[in-house]
């Protein structure tokens, strides 16, 4: 990759949720979010790729990162199984083709699986509704 420059790409959530969304109701989400001129006239590129196939994702992804000669990935972890599986793929994909993968917890006061009870099991909260007859 002599000469090429550095790129890294940020990949938010929201980009990767939309896939069950219908196709307009995504276009118009991604119509308010994505201020391509804008970013255009600070020299920042902005890609918008759309992909409806979940099994196929990790690898659409991973084919972006290289069309824009990317070295990094930055995303925001998910926790839902679907959602890990996909992002595990995507890190193993990733390195395989020289991409940092870096995924981040976004926005937890503690991240899942560090708080466990005395006898080492998760730490969970139960609430409990009274219901008046």
């Amino acid at each position: 990759m002599t000469g090429a420059p550095a790129v890294s790409i940020s990949l938010s959530g929201i980009c990767l949720s939309l896939r069950s969304a219908p196709f307009l109701q995504v276009q118009s989400t991604l119509e308010t979010l994505t201020p391509q001129d804008a970013l255009a006239r600070l020299n920042i590129p902005l890609h918008v790729s759309l992909h409806s196939k979940r099994r196929t994702l990790p690898s659409h992804v991973i084919s972006l990162l290289q069309s824009v000669n990317a070295i990094q990935l930055f995303a925001n972890i998910e926790y839902e199984v679907d959602e890990l599986r996909r992002d595990i793929t995507v890190c193993n994909l990733a390195k395989d083709k020289g991409i940092i993968p870096k995924f981040f917890h976004d926005k937890l006061i503690v991240e899942p699986g560090l708080l466990s009870t005395k006898q080492g099991k998760p730490f969970r909260v139960c609430f409990y509704t009274l219901v008046e007859d």
